[in-house]
């Protein structure tokens, strides 16, 4: 009964685990100086300046930023000082193209890896002038450089991959886009083969434990922007599990002065509607972030039958991010997630008089903090503070659960601070930092057996 199995069952002693984690990350990539707005956290920012020939600013200038790879595209206008911006950017490298009539197109190409913040200033030429002889690269010839085996995965790619809303959501984005993931039960997946060996980094807070609909709650697929799912020999800023690395970044609300978001309303087989209603919108200095989801279905889980006998489950989550700029340098952010879900555990047909139910509430809350020192270094520290609550219900008659009747409550308390700092230098970044962590596990246990129809307690 997969029910009943613990996600800390291997732990040998009651006490918390704490652990330490040291990290230094030396990497490559096009890294310029820049004093501007501070991002880290697990995305990165672009930003410069857009000039005419003679040195003045070009306001109204689209600016376009695309990778073909993920399907990731956005798009940026100037403002009055000739200035864009391109915020909560996935490490990745992306192609730049800006179009403007009377003038030459422009393309250039950037990789966005330690997080620092980016500069990028434009001349544009007029058209029909002399070419200055600059090689650019070109959307369709664009690779990345990074060794690492890896797959990246946009919203775009997720809105059109058939999954279902619940609580291992990200779990099935993951196990359909990425080779070498193989499927398991109830939503769970093993990565090349290793069992519950993978690490969330959900805007640089990681989460070891396990994501099964069985054991924990998941933030809604529509809360992500993109996924780096690293199947390969992961970066030394990753430690504890490392078979399989999950590199989030969530959606951001800054850059959006008209209030953005979208609504969707299914309803399948099994008794199952579903919804999902996102908005986010800010302007430079604060920016916010909302997701709602639900769903309520009569085959929650993978029931060992044919006919789901006593298998109905539901799954409610909100994700909330909030992003405040007080100033060019520094970056304000919290994070927020609440969920609940409970359903009934399937059994087979010799069962069928067992009505034993589940329970899991979650939270989340995780506030972090950026700055960038000097015109190449990015301080990141972000602190977390995350539980999960399970409680297991037997039948309310005990003589109808077989072998026995058992009720569990538990709790897995996970908090920690994580620090890190990124300096970028020519085509070099370096990045070094540490994590402090513990883990706080909970568990009460209820058993009840019948022995020639005596009653035996025991606890």
């Amino acid at each position: 009964m997969p029910a009943m199995t613990p996600p800390f069952a291997q732990l040998r002693h009651p006490a918390s685990r704490v652990a330490v984690i040291v990290l230094l990350t030396i990497g490559s990539g096009l890294i310029g100086a820049t004093t501007g707005r501070a991002q880290g956290l697990g995305a990165g920012t672009i930003q410069g300046t857009v000039k005419d020939p003679t040195g003045g600013v070009m306001q109204a200038v689209e600016v376009r930023i695309a990778n073909p790879v993920s399907g990731f595209t956005r798009t940026a206008t100037t403002d009055a000082a000739g200035h864009y911006v391109f915020n909560n950017l996935p490490p990745n490298p992306y192609h730049l193209t800006i179009q403007v009539e009377g003038f030459q197109t422009l393309e250039r190409d950037v990789d966005v890896r330690a997080g620092a913040p980016v500069a990028l200033d434009f001349t544009l030429a007029l058209a029909g002038a002399a070419e200055s002889g600059q090689v650019v690269g070109h959307a369709e010839d664009l690779l990345e450089r990074d060794p690492t085996a890896h797959t990246d995965i946009d919203q775009s790619l997720i809105a059109k991959l058939p999954i279902e809303t619940s609580s291992g959501g990200l779990n099935q984005v993951v196990t359909l886009a990425s080779p070498g993931v193989v499927a398991d039960s109830n939503g769970f997946f093993h990565p090349i083969g290793d069992h519950a060996q993978t690490q969330f980094s959900i805007d640089n807070q990681a989460i070891t434990d396990q994501q099964s609909r069985v054991y924990s709650n998941q933030i809604s697929r529509d809360a992500v922007q993109s996924l780096e799912v690293i199947t390969g020999v992961a970066p030394a800023e990753y430690g504890d599990k490392s078979s399989l690395v999950v590199h989030i970044v969530t959606k951001s609300g800054l850059d959006q002065a008209k209030p953005a978001g979208a609504a969707s309303f299914g309803y399948g087989s099994f008794k199952s509607p579903a919804g999902d209603v996102s908005v986010g919108g800010g302007s430079h200095v604060v920016g916010n972030f909302v997701s709602v989801s639900g769903l309520r279905t009569d085959r929650f889980l993978d029931p060992p039958e044919l006919e789901a006998w006593h298998d109905a489950g539901h799954n409610m989550s909100l994700f909330n991010r909030f992003d405040f700029h007080p100033s060019a340098t520094d970056t304000f952010r919290l994070n927020v997630q609440a969920a609940r879900s409970g359903f009934d555990v399937p059994n087979t047909y010799d069962q069928i008089a067992q009505t034993q139910h589940q329970e899991i509430d979650t939270f989340n809350v995780a506030p972090a903090y950026s700055r960038v020192i000097g015109s190449s270094t990015l301080f990141s520290a972000n602190a977390f503070v995350r539980r999960d609550h399970l409680t297991f219900t037997p039948s309310a008659n005990p003589f109808n659960d077989t072998p026995a009747s058992v009720g569990q409550d538990r709790t897995l308390t996970n908090l920690g601070v994580k620090a890190d700092v990124a300096i970028a230098s020519g085509t070099h970044n370096v990045k070094f930092g540490g994590t402090v962590a513990a883990t706080r596990p909970a568990r009460a246990v209820h058993v009840r057996h019948y022995r020639s129809g005596g009653r035996r307690l025991r606890r």
